[in-house]
């Protein structure tokens, strides 16, 4: 879970859930995109990307990531990925720890599996307030649920046992890899 941001590999988060925690999310703004016609496409519902990206507010965010990382010490990572949020919450019940998550900023099933630029999920002891850090105006950060129980409970569209996600995610890599090879 987020390699290179941490100085000794013995200290690594977890890529899945790992106790009673809270579960922040740390997203690059879309600010960072600096010409005209890509803004409007990033800005749009059609998702996607074209253009320019400012490569100072990249550098100052990965700054930011990594000086947080290092002063929090979060007990899990994960980058969501091109599945999007939903998934890489699902991958991190793989371990049998489930979620409780609010979601603020997603407004329909679909908008949970798409990637949004770069986002990453932290976990971090229950009771850490992370939400005070000092960070650049080129990221945010906001904390959109707490660890715990058997489900994954994505409040207002599904709620999903984890033994079933964790039985139907290798379930399908059996089924499937030999034609993926």
């Amino acid at each position: 879970g987020v390699v290179g941001l941490k100085e000794d590999i013995n200290t690594l988060p977890k890529s899945y859930f790992v106790g009673d925690g809270d579960i922040y999310i740390f997203r690059w703004k879309k600010t960072l995109v600096t010409s005209g016609y890509a803004q409007q496409v990033f800005n749009s519902d059609l998702g996607g990307y074209t253009g320019k990206i400012s490569l100072k507010a990249w550098a100052q965010g990965a700054k930011d990531l990594r000086e947080l990382v290092l002063a929090v010490k979060p007990t899990a990572t994960r980058v969501v990925g091109k599945f999007g949020l939903a998934y890489a919450l699902a991958r991190m019940t793989q371990q049998g720890i489930g979620a409780e998550i609010d979601f603020k900023n997603e407004k329909s099933l679909s908008d949970l599996f798409i990637e949004n630029f770069y986002e990453v999920l932290l976990e971090v002891p229950k009771g850490t307030d992370i939400s005070k850090s000092p960070i650049s105006e080129y990221v945010e950060m906001e904390c959109i649920g707490s660890t715990g129980g058997d489900r994954l409970n994505l409040r207002g569209f599904e709620s999903l046992m984890v033994k079933d996600l964790s039985e139907t995610y290798q379930l399908g890599w059996r089924q499937n890899f030999e034609s993926l090879a």
